[in-house]
C-alpha cells in the first residue's frame, strides 16, 4: 500500500496538460455559479412564502437533513 502512494505522490504537477487543468477551473466555476444559482432560489421561495427567520443556506441544510432523515426511516 505505501508503494502505490509513494508513485503516486512522485508525480510532479508538471506533468498535468494545461487544457485539462484549465477544463477542471471551468467545471468548478459552473458548479459555483449553479450552487450560488440554487441558493438565490431557495431565498427568492422562501421570501415567497414569507420565512424570514432563515437563510438559504440553512434551508438547503434542512432539506438534506430531511433527505437523510427519510432514507434512515425508509419513509418519503
Amino acid at each position: 500500500m505505501a508503494t502505490a502512494m509513494s508513485k503516486t505522490s512522485e508525480t510532479p504537477a508538471a506533468d498535468h496538460d494545461p487544457a485539462v487543468t484549465e477544463i477542471y477551473l471551468q467545471i468548478i466555476r459552473m458548479i459555483e455559479r449553479l450552487h450560488r444559482r440554487h441558493l438565490d432560489m431557495l431565498r427568492y421561495e422562501l421570501d415567497r412564502l414569507g420565512v424570514d427567520g432563515i437563510s438559504a443556506a440553512q434551508a438547503l441544510m434542512m432539506t438534506k437533513i430531511k433527505g437523510q432523515t427519510n432514507q434512515c426511516t425508509g419513509s418519503r
